[in-house]
């Protein structure tokens, strides 16, 4: 295996961070951003400082795909989605 898609924070043992401790240096991780959690209910800042978390400590030493977990799911905030691709284009 190459790439571990979707890392899902929402599942059990699936703690981005944790797996990258872990495996950072054998496979490249995908995903991270919980679809199912912060980007559906987090408030606007907590989302974009999660992405800008995952951004740093994830990608460090490279193996690292930032992305939403699964697809947004129905009834995620239009500024949460917003704010996704803002802070996801804003490197």
């Amino acid at each position: 295996m190459d790439v571990l898609e979707s890392l899902q924070p929402e599942a059990y043992d699936m703690n981005p961070n944790e797996l990258k401790r872990r495996w950072g240096d054998k496979i490249t991780f995908m995903g991270g951003l919980g679809s199912q959690s912060i980007i559906q209910f987090g408030k606007l800042q907590e989302l974009m400082t999660e992405i800008r978390r995952l951004r740093t400590e994830m990608s460090r030493g490279g193996g690292y795909i930032l992305a939403p977990s699964k697809f947004l799911q129905p009834g995620t905030p239009t500024e949460n989605a917003v704010a996704i691709f803002e802070e996801f284009t804003s490197v």
